[in-house]
């Protein structure tokens, strides 16, 4: 989970949401460096910590999602047909929604065509085939920390243990790209991530995805 990042609200913009994700991160985390200062402030490690902190808040501060700077939107997902339409290939249902609508989004929309785990080669070599810098890069996929219905935007962050995010930081070398996580952990849902990603999408819950996604093409349309 991390810590002082909130959900975002369906009826608020992706730059006003990601505003406030960063305010929000800046003050948690600052609250949290300067406790540690008080407290170890001889105990090296803790030091360590401290300034670490303070890199992701200079790292986050004035960065804010901009639909018009992505070039390229990748969706996450296992292309093998018995995972089609499962809660881990939400990535690929988003592109899907986003194809069957003409003319939604000015950039290049693609899917990966290797296992989930292995996401980074494809991401690799598409990001290279397009010329684009990570920065211009929106990867698409499922989170299951985040609850069915809501999403966030995330730039520079960790893969908080998606093994398909961390393959493409790894291959691609850097963190430094956009993120658009789609919650899909039901209210009721009391299982790891495991157990239950891999199994198909409830016509209840596609439902929601469905209205979710036509919200966040909305916004990636208005440029919000």
């Amino acid at each position: 989970a991390e810590d002082g990042i909130r959900t975002v609200e369906r009826s608020r913009g992706l730059g006003d949401v990601y505003k406030r994700q960063t305010n929000t991160l800046i003050s948690t985390t600052a609250a949290m460096a300067i406790t540690t200062v008080s407290a170890t402030s001889k105990n090296e490690r803790n030091l360590f910590r401290i300034v670490r902190n303070y890199a992701i808040i200079l790292s986050a501060m004035g960065k804010e999602f901009n639909p018009s700077n992505i070039k390229l939107i990748i969706g996450l997902g296992n292309p093998e047909r018995k995972y089609a339409d499962t809660y881990h290939n939400a990535g690929y249902m988003f592109i899907d929604f986003l194809k069957s609508k003409p003319r939604a989004v000015g950039c290049r929309l693609q899917v990966t065509d290797t296992p989930m785990n292995q996401s980074g080669a494809s991401v690799k070599k598409m990001l290279e085939q397009s010329g684009e810098a990570p920065e211009h890069l929106l990867i698409v996929h499922d989170d299951s920390d985040i609850s069915l219905g809501s999403y966030k935007v995330s730039f520079g962050r960790g893969s908080a243990g998606h093994k398909g995010v961390q393959s493409v930081i790894d291959r691609l070398g850097t963190n430094k790209f956009w993120r658009l996580r789609i919650g899909v952990r039901a209210q009721d849902e009391k299982r790891k991530a495991d157990d239950f990603v891999t199994t198909k999408v409830k016509s209840s819950h596609r439902r929601t995805l469905d209205n979710v996604f036509r919200e966040i093409t909305g916004r990636i349309q208005s440029g919000d």
